[in-house]
């Protein structure tokens, strides 16, 4: 079984770096170096979802925000290609795993080398700048709600023939308010890339970026992002992005900021996911155009059933009996299961190791053994495994109240 667990994630690992070496000899191109070549918005999916990059969760967030690496659940794997209209691709890759509940590891490869363009006036060929990046991410959860993260590029530029490299810090923070509502700060090259070219220096401005974001009932995320960058004036950007779940395995995904309008969609089923996400700038009559396909794999589901949708603290039903559907033979590092109330505060856990219970009885009290108050609570079940590979399950709604009669709540 320990063996198993081993070849299994020595397997994930190989798979990972495979992709790695697939990416570094796939190929060429991009060229918008104002708004797209100091901060490329590299994924299908963030490039659809506008203003939602600094926001991103998956394995698009070692492009965005590296803090948002702590969300996942489970080992990303996501390839991205795009196609511009002067010619030449943009590629990349990321790959994030969790670290044995310590955090999450992220890596990330991006390739932006334009095709050249011709000047037929000089009889010559211009050959715009080329760039190699290697991103690392890293993200661990300071508080409960609360997660950072730091960003290492290491990057290689090209122009007509001489190259350079230099290396770039990036701080990332998250800041989870309710389930339902978070914040995200991000500050690019803190340590600012020494890159020097025939275009003498290439100039990676420090910026610091501003994320809001906000879900209904998780089908519709809403984000609002504010760009500037600290060494110039009236650099100031804002976005504005929207996210919809059009169905159960559909997304559609819109956004606008100063310079541009976005759109794309996606479909993910199984672990398997694919986007598509373009950009038409305002100013030039341009369209680029992204796919993108990620593969999840790694998480373990629980289904979390209750004995009751309803607890009377004084009447019929005065407790509620957790069970658990999973069946597989797997030792768990930590489990927990957590009650919230309506506001997201957490009001009552339990937690263990190894393997889950049979069942968990909740008689309507909190962590200090008081009574709760009346009202909606959400419990959801989460953990991980020795190698870090996460543990989650369906969240169930508790009405809790102090009536003796409860039949003739109506339960949603």
């Amino acid at each position: 079984m320990k063996l198993k667990k081993i070849s299994d994630g020595a397997c994930r690992l190989l798979a990972g770096l495979g992709l790695i070496l697939i990416c570094f000899s796939a190929g060429h191109a991009y060229d918008h170096y104002a708004d797209l070549y100091f901060n490329p918005r590299l994924s299908a999916g963030s490039l659809g979802a506008g203003a939602l990059q600094g926001a991103q969760e998956g394995a698009d967030a070692i492009f965005g925000n590296a803090a948002n690496l702590q969300t996942l659940r489970h080992t990303d794997i996501k390839a991205d290609l795009g196609m511009f209209p002067k010619g030449g691709v943009a590629s990349a890759f990321s790959y994030v795993q969790p670290l044995m509940g310590v955090g999450k590891f992220g890596l990330g490869i991006s390739l932006l080398m334009p095709a050249g363009e011709t000047d037929w006036d000089e009889a010559s060929t211009a050959l715009p700048m080329r760039e190699q990046a290697v991103l690392l991410g890293f993200s661990r959860a300071i508080n409960p709600g609360f997660f950072a993260g730091v960003r290492i590029r290491a990057l290689r530029v090209e122009h007509d023939g001489r190259a350079s490299a230099g290396e770039s810090i990036d701080l990332g923070l998250r800041l989870q308010f309710t389930s339902l509502v978070w914040g995200g700060l991000t500050a690019y090259n803190i340590l600012q890339p020494q890159i020097r070219t025939s275009l003498e220096e290439v100039a990676y401005p420090r910026k610091l970026q501003l994320t809001l974001g906000a879900a209904w009932q998780k089908v519709i995320k809403a984000g609002l992002e504010f760009t500037q960058e600290l060494e110039q004036e009236m650099t100031y950007r804002a976005a504005f992005g929207l996210e919809s779940v059009f169905s159960r395995h559909w997304i559609i995904r819109g956004g606008v900021d100063t310079g541009a309008f976005y759109a794309g969609t996606g479909y993910c089923a199984d672990g398997w996911g694919l986007d598509y996400g373009w950009r038409s700038d305002f100013q030039v009559s341009e369209m680029h155009h992204r796919i993108g396909l990620h593969f999840r794999f790694g998480a373990y589901h629980a289904g979390l059933k209750t004995s009751s949708r309803y607890l009377t603290k004084k009447g019929m039903k005065p407790r509620v009996e957790f069970t658990f559907d999973f069946t597989r033979e797997v030792l768990l590092k930590k489990w927990k299961l957590t009650i919230r109330n309506s506001q997201g505060k957490m009001v009552k856990y339990f937690k263990g190791k190894h393997k889950l219970p049979r069942s968990i009885v909740w008689e309507g009290r909190d962590q200090k053994s008081r009574i709760v108050a009346d009202g909606r609570y959400r419990c959801v079940l989460g953990g991980y495994d020795y190698e870090g590979n996460q543990l989650s399950s369906n969240v169930v709604e508790i009405i809790v109240i102090s009536s003796k009669a409860p039949e003739f709540i109506r339960v949603k």
